[in-house]
């Protein structure tokens, strides 16, 4: 028991070193992650609509 209580003391220790973000890093890096997640998806729907319709195309063209 002494040890479980000797680790939970430096992990708090740890865990006051540490130099959490401001509200504002927390936010900005927030929206930053939002907006490149969207644009990711815009650009893997795109591509995959692209291909979907090459190889539609094809396969009605020219069969299988």
């Amino acid at each position: 028991m002494k040890k479980i209580m000797m680790f939970l003391g430096q992990v708090k220790a740890e865990l006051l070193k540490i130099e959490w973000p401001t509200w504002e890093d927390f936010v900005g890096s927030t929206i930053i992650t939002l907006v490149l997640v969207l644009l990711f998806t815009v650009f893997i729907f795109g591509v995959d609509r692209s291909i979907s319709y090459v190889v539609t195309h094809y396969i009605f063209t020219f069969g299988m």
